[in-house]
């Protein structure tokens, strides 16, 4: 009675788990193994159902699946057989009912199934797993901030000259406002010569750098203005006004990126293409300031430093600014405008980028860039002319060009 209400108990639980389906019969229902795991089961020879129920009538396949229970061995005089390693009979001492009743029992291998389908499970789920984390580490990182940058737009009222479409920037300078507010940007700098002025009309000069200026109003990141040689056709007071800056160099952080500091340089105050004593010794400052905070500076001016950078146009007197960062070390990037060509190139494990002019892109093209920071390098994605690249920090060694 007790094996009886066993098996009883492990069909319930095979019900539970969908391994027994039901099958209507005249009297009642009985159940059977689910046709799946039926069909997982090796064709074994059971007893009668009439065995294991005395009066149960004839077999069918729903009694054959019932065990017989284990006849006992030590009956009569008979000997019982000497056991073998950890208590069990050796195949060649096994009786014929021991053979039977191992084939026989159903459950126990439903209970095999189980375990199986459950170990095979938690094998799919790891490797799950595994695949979702192999795929979080193959997404990029997320840059720590990212700022957009055009330079030389140089429109006027005139006509083309050679390459340069003067009335065709206004629509240029309109797009890529448009292309950069798409985009989570902390700042825009503008590398100079938003004008191209006009020598001799000064009013004009004026009003064309004021529609230059309410097209850059439409950007949802700040503005950062570099003073251009060209802006300073109508004048460096009326250019003050306009932009709202005191004087034309100057630094900057940002919120939330600590450990980076910006620094805005004015490329005219000493001459053009030349850095004045003052402005100098105010760089100078700055930049043992940073190295104290332990910043990385990105600098940005007008003109160029580097001859691999801009081998047409550049800083007139570049020596004692570079000098001055060489003795920093702290600084990792160079962004300038002013040769139109734009170019690269590293000097002293610092970038030295010139971006394209927009004022010489082809009429269907534009020219600016986006740069995103990263902790080991600057990502600049170009627009137009200006190609995309990755500027690695610190930057890797090489032999230095002379000055």
């Amino acid at each position: 009675m007790h094996r009886f209400h066993r098996a009883a108990a492990q069909t319930r639980q095979f019900k539970e788990l969908g391994l027994l389906v039901p099958m209507r019969r005249i009297f009642g229902v009985r159940w059977v193994v689910a046709p799946k795991v039926a069909a997982a089961l090796p064709p074994v020879s059971l007893r009668s159902a009439d065995t294991a129920f005395p009066g149960g009538g004839a077999a069918s396949p729903t009694r054959q699946l019932i065990p017989a229970p284990r006849r006992k061995e030590n009956s009569g005089c008979r000997p019982v057989p000497p056991a073998g390693k950890n208590g069990v009979k050796p195949p060649a001492l096994q009786s014929g009912a021991d053979a039977a009743v191992k084939a026989e029992n159903p459950f126990k291998r439903i209970r095999k199934l189980t375990r199986m389908r459950a170990t095979v499970a938690a094998a799919l789920g790891l490797l799950l797993t595994l695949g979702l984390s192999c795929i979080r580490a193959a997404e990029p990182a997320a840059p720590l901030f990212s700022f957009g940058a055009v330079a030389d737009v140089q429109y006027a009222d005139k006509d083309p000259s050679g390459p340069r479409q003067y009335r065709a920037a206004k629509e240029k300078l309109a797009a890529a406002v448009a292309e950069l507010n798409r985009h989570d940007l902390r700042f825009v700098v503008q590398l100079g010569d938003l004008a191209d002025g006009q020598v001799k009309n000064a009013g004009a000069t004026k009003a064309e750098r004021e529609v230059m200026l309410a097209v850059l109003k439409e950007l949802r990141a700040p503005l950062r203005n570099v003073v251009g040689n060209h802006d300073l056709t109508a004048g460096p007071d009326q250019l003050k006004i306009a932009i709202g800056l005191d004087r034309f160099y100057y630094d900057f952080t940002l919120p939330g990126a600590r450990g980076w500091r910006f620094v805005v340089l004015d490329g005219n105050d000493g001459d053009y293409g030349a850095m004045g004593d003052a402005q100098l010794a105010w760089f100078r400052g700055v930049l043992a300031q940073a190295k104290a905070a332990g910043e990385k500076v990105v600098c940005f001016c007008h003109f160029a430093l580097a001859k691999e950078a801009a081998p047409k146009h550049r800083f007139a007197r570049p020596e004692p600014v570079l000098q001055a960062m060489d003795e920093a070390g702290n600084v990792v990037a160079w962004f300038s405008g002013h040769d139109h060509a734009g170019g690269y190139g590293t000097r002293n494990g610092v970038h030295h980028l010139t971006l394209q002019g927009m004022i010489e892109a082809p009429k269907d093209q534009n020219a600016f860039a986006i740069v995103a920071v990263y902790p080991d390098k600057l990502a600049v994605t170009g627009f137009g002319t200006v190609p995309s690249r990755e500027l690695p920090l610190p930057v890797p060694p090489r032999v230095e060009p002379p000055l």
